[in-house]
């Protein structure tokens, strides 16, 4: 009988020992991460104490500020909750900044338009 290469029970507690660090090493990673979410304050608290500075703001971008700020804050809250509860959802794409939260937006009602228009097309064109 031919000596096995490899000792199984040897490997067998390696990969266990190895898979034992992995785990506490990303154990200890996430920890780190939920530390650092913490300490990450909401925007709407900050965005209120300055809401007389915006008087001048004319009333769409304002509008535009409004729902950045409130998405932001959503967006934190729902990390926090992912964290606590270990369970991970899409959160979609949080855009950089008002202006870009606008042309996205625009692009969206773009592409809806398009959509709406080419199933009116298709539909008049099975009617004929």
């Amino acid at each position: 009988m031919k000596t096995p290469l490899i000792d199984s029970r040897r490997l067998n507690s390696f990969c266990k020992d190895r898979s034992q660090q992995l785990a506490e090493g990303a154990a200890k990673r996430r920890e780190e991460a939920v530390e650092r979410i913490n300490t990450i304050e909401a925007l709407s608290p900050e965005f209120t104490r300055i809401d007389a500075d915006l008087a001048a703001v004319p009333v769409g971008q304002r509008a535009k500020l409004d729902e950045f700020v409130k998405a932001a804050d959503e967006r934190l809250a729902r990390i926090r909750d992912n964290f606590a509860k270990g369970l991970w959802t899409d959160l979609g794409i949080l855009p950089m900044s008002p202006d870009e939260a606008d042309r996205t937006n625009s692009r969206s009602v773009w592409r809806s338009e398009q959509r709406w228009r080419n199933q009116q097309t298709i539909q008049r064109r099975e009617k004929s």
